[in-house]
């Protein structure tokens, strides 16, 4: 360990850490919010000094820095940690079984208890199921911040799986073996346990629980404000009547007599104005306060039930009145050649929950709709509300065998595609592919799962439509009978050339492709009992060694000193180091001693950083940082940071800004723009404005394009016109030089002069193809002076 700068000694061996706009508190033997900063016995120490994660040469525009020494290469380096906790930032996605539903385990550590330790959580009356297919308790589950190699495993039939290079893998060799991800091999076959169903119970649905958790505050209709309410109430006091206030105020006599005994009970609140829209109950039925009609109180999760949310899963969504609070409508489409399904949607509502339903005719559909928002919460709870929000109900997953295929068979009926001995189904919800692939094994079935990029965008009708991630699912009801589609069982040939192989047991996949690619962020891991293993991804995967990732001490990363650091850029061509991939504020200490070599030996020194540091701390590193990427998200909106992020204020990024001009250090902005959350145009001018107003109008503004991942992978991809929209408005507000950044192509990543519109600098993503100023930097058409610096070489 090495001791850290920037912090004061308190009271009892506590310490004040004032590195980054955090400024912890933080206790004996604890550590700071960036989880890589300790107190021991009052001294602060740094847990990453000469622990590179990652050193690599990069394109300096990488980073990005487009005005700052174009065409050069930097040492890239880091150590992990970070202080922000984006939500949206790389985090597995790796689905595990608890309590018998498909779940991220990411979502598993999430709910658990917290215990001692940040990254160790107690999981309480949850069961998985091992990799021979067993129910077995969760005990705990870890989280460990890793940066390096993941593997992905691609195998047939199934959901590709991510790990780390050291997590266990069970293989078939005869028998069943276990290998480091690091060693498994194309060809191998992966174990895959036949979890078949044999669950007999008819559940019972309490619909008030679910409803309860979508109360809303709904506006009285008031005929007057607070500032008048006031006003009756001081007339009432000095003792006029109801009628003699009526003519005062505008208000007729009844109705002014019913809200002064209102006030005199209540006085004037909050509910003077709204009231909660409770759910109540009477007889065996229920509704919101807001309702008229009622619906049942609970309902059994039978297989005419199964059948209903089967077809709403495959052609139904809830819409809701923008104009009318709590009003939601349930609504199914069919073709016009599907009036079977109209009716039996119809007859199906009806009987199960007395609704009033009507039935429209379009031009290319026929229309179920059910106006009735306690039905339409009920939907959204149990399914989803839209396509890329569907998903399997949870208690499907725990129902009979009967009541899983009545589901299936419906849903396959509404959005699924037989074509030869296959059945298909497409979606762009990932949960629900998940689900249905698999319901599709508990039936004993062995489906395939794929993936699918699509073109971003297609013409429909005359205009063009956005296009998300397909997921699809298929089985071959030759191989594996046709329950679901009416017919007998084939018996399954096992000389058949198939892509699988089979035991009593287990479905063998044989392994595909392993890819390799590099990763920062946090990697989860549970402990099991008995066998002390699970499925991830329906693969079936042995426990890590818990106490490697359940001890803060375990800060991974190869050693590295400064001197070493510098010398390996010098020797693969550098001129200069960046600090990135991680936050460096929090490996300061390490990157401080590092650039001051590298200022002694000719190299510039730059961060990406999210800013978010202390005006002290850039006064401490000014001397030797020479450039800065600071990189925004979401226009800089402050809710969008409070929720992404888990930042509380934004106002110390713009306070180091200042801090880095004041400095003489070169800036650029970048700014991710994320879709539907993050993206408005208005905010992204605002930003723009702000940065010409205390930074200068030549301060180059890139606007990234976010992809969905992870946590945020219900969102689409920025939009290009979005980006372009932004950009126009970053220029309108007196930018000159603003770019577009991951956009492969997009004429937005080159330079052109401000003045007379050449083209001064080619860019091809991270590449520059060529630049075009002359060698003090200017325009070689008009003469303007590029804000650029060149690199002492340049020709």
């Amino acid at each position: 360990m090495h001791e850290a700068m920037l912090y004061n000694k308190l009271e009892n061996n506590k310490v004040g850490c004032y590195l980054c706009a955090r400024r912890c508190t933080i206790a004996d033997g604890k550590l700071g919010y960036c989880q890589v900063r300790k107190n021991e016995k009052g001294t602060l120490y740094s847990l990453v000094y000469g622990k590179a994660c990652s050193a690599n040469p990069d394109p300096i525009e990488k980073k990005p820095l487009w005005h700052f020494h174009p065409g050069a290469l930097a040492m890239s380096i880091a150590t992990v940690g970070c202080n922000f906790r984006c939500n949206f930032c790389f985090h597995p996605e790796t689905t595990i079984i608890s309590n018998g539903i498909p779940k991220k385990i990411g979502d598993l550590f999430t709910r658990a208890d917290i215990t001692h330790h940040e990254n160790i959580r107690i999981v309480q009356s949850t069961y998985t199921n091992s990799a021979t297919g067993q129910k077995r308790s969760i005990r705990k589950v870890f989280r460990h911040n890793y940066e390096g190699e993941l593997i992905e495993i691609n195998a047939s039939y199934i959901p590709p799986l991510e790990c780390t290079p050291e997590h266990e893998i069970y293989v078939w060799a005869g028998s069943i073996t276990k290998k480091k991800a690091e060693n498994i091999q194309v060809g191998d076959l992966l174990i895959v346990p036949k979890l078949i169903s044999n669950e007999t119970k008819e559940e019972i649905i309490e619909i008030a629980p679910i409803l309860g958790k979508r109360k809303s505050r709904i506006k009285k209709s008031r005929k007057t404000d607070e500032k008048k309410l006031k006003e009756i109430m001081k007339f009432r006091e000095i003792g006029l009547s109801s009628r003699e206030i009526g003519k005062l105020v505008d208000m007729h006599p009844v109705y002014l007599r019913k809200l002064m005994n209102e006030l005199s009970r209540d006085g004037i609140t909050e509910n003077t104005f709204y009231y909660q829209n409770d759910v109540v109950e009477n007889e065996g039925y229920l509704k919101f306060l807001s309702e008229k009609g009622w619906i049942p109180a609970r309902v059994s999760m039978n297989e005419e039930l199964a059948e209903l949310l089967g077809y709403y899963v495959a052609e139904g969504w809830v819409t809701k009145d923008r104009n009318r609070p709590n009003s939601f409508r349930v609504n199914f489409s069919y073709g016009h050649e599907e009036k079977a399904l109209v009716e039996r949607t119809a007859t199906l509502l009806k009987k199960i929950f007395d609704v009033t339903i009507v039935v429209r005719k379009r031009r290319t559909s026929i229309a179920v709709e059910v106006t009735k928002s306690s039905l339409g919460v009920l939907f959204k709870q149990l399914c989803g509300s839209s396509a890329k929000t569907k998903k399997v109900p949870d208690l499907i997953y725990t129902s009979s065998k009967n009541i899983i295929l009545s589901f299936l068979r419906a849903y396959l009926k509404g959005d699924g595609t037989e074509t030869g001995n296959n059945i298909a189904i497409n979606t762009v919800s990932k949960r629900l592919s998940i689900g249905i692939y698999f319901l599709l094994l508990k039936l004993g079935y062995l489906p395939g799962w794929y993936e699918w990029e699509p073109p971003e965008q297609k013409e429909i009708e005359g205009r063009l439509v956005n296009q998300s991630t397909i997921y699809y699912v298929k089985l071959n009801t030759n191989t594996f009978g046709r329950e679901l589609v009416g017919g007998t069982r084939k018996k399954l040939d096992p000389d058949k050339a198939v892509a699988f192989r089979s035991t009593k047991d287990f479905w063998l996949l044989p392994v595909k492709t392993l890819t390799k690619k590099q990763y920062t962020g946090p990697v989860y891991n549970m402990e099991v009992e008995g066998e002390h293993s699970y499925l991830a991804n329906f693969i079936g995967v042995r426990n890590c060694q818990n106490w490697q990732i359940s001890h803060e001490r375990d800060i991974i990363g190869r050693k590295m000193s400064p001197e070493k650091i510098v010398e390996y850029a010098l020797e693969t061509g550098c001129t200069g180091i960046s600090y990135t991939y991680t936050e460096p504020t929090i490996f300061f200490e390490y990157a401080y001693d590092t650039a001051r070599i590298a200022h002694a030996k000719g190299l510039f020194n730059t961060f990406v950083t999210n800013g978010y540091m202390t005006t002290d701390a850039i006064d401490t590193i000014a001397s030797y940082l020479d450039a800065a990427t600071v990189d925004f998200k979401g226009n800089a909106n402050p809710a969008f940071y409070k929720t992404y992020c888990h930042v509380p204020k934004v106002e110390p990024i713009f306070d180091s800004l200042k801090a880095m001009k004041a400095a003489g250090i070169h800036i650029e902005i970048t700014n991710l723009l994320v879709s539907d959350v993050g993206d408005d145009t208005k905010e992204a001018e605002k930003l723009a404005q702000w940065l010409v107003q205390e930074l200068g109008e030549d301060t180059p503004l890139h606007l990234l394009r976010f992809y969905p991942h992870h946590k945020m992978s219900n969102l689409p991809p920025t939009s290009i016109k979005k980006l372009e929209a932004a950009a126009a408005a970053s220029s309108s507000a007196g930018l000159k030089y603003v770019y577009l950044g991951n956009v492969p192509g997009h004429q937005g990543a080159n330079t052109i002069c401000a003045n007379c519109g050449a083209l001064l600098i080619e860019r091809l993503g991270v590449r520059t193809l060529s630049v075009r100023l002359t060698r003090d930097g200017r325009c070689p058409s008009c003469n303007l002076p590029i804000p650029i610096t060149l690199s002492e070489d340049f020709v």
